[in-house]
């Protein structure tokens, strides 16, 4: 199963002229431990995919998230891909 997070630039809240410029694909790729009840650690794998707004270019970056607690939520998963794609391809 795959969480998309797709984030857009709408110019002056116009609508018709939104466009994509970041998309994360964040996929389970299995389960590290099972405590029953929906607490469960998993493992992920990540895309993130940078659109150039200028010439449309896509620029992918991918990584992987070892431990994740699902029934810590699921924006906690994407602040983790978050904090992992800036730590590994910004230097941030």
């Amino acid at each position: 199963m795959t969480l998309r997070v797709i984030l857009e630039i709408v110019p002056f809240g116009c609508e018709e002229q939104a466009r994509r410029i970041q998309t994360l694909h964040i996929s389970n790729t299995g389960i590290i431990e099972d405590l029953n009840f929906g607490n469960q650690t998993c493992s992920y794998e990540y895309s993130v995919s940078d659109i150039d707004v200028f010439d449309e270019h896509e620029v992918v970056y991918e990584g992987v998230i070892d431990r994740h607690n699902r029934r810590d939520g699921a924006l906690s998963l994407v602040k983790k891909v978050v904090d992992n794609y800036e730590q590994r391809h910004l230097g941030n």
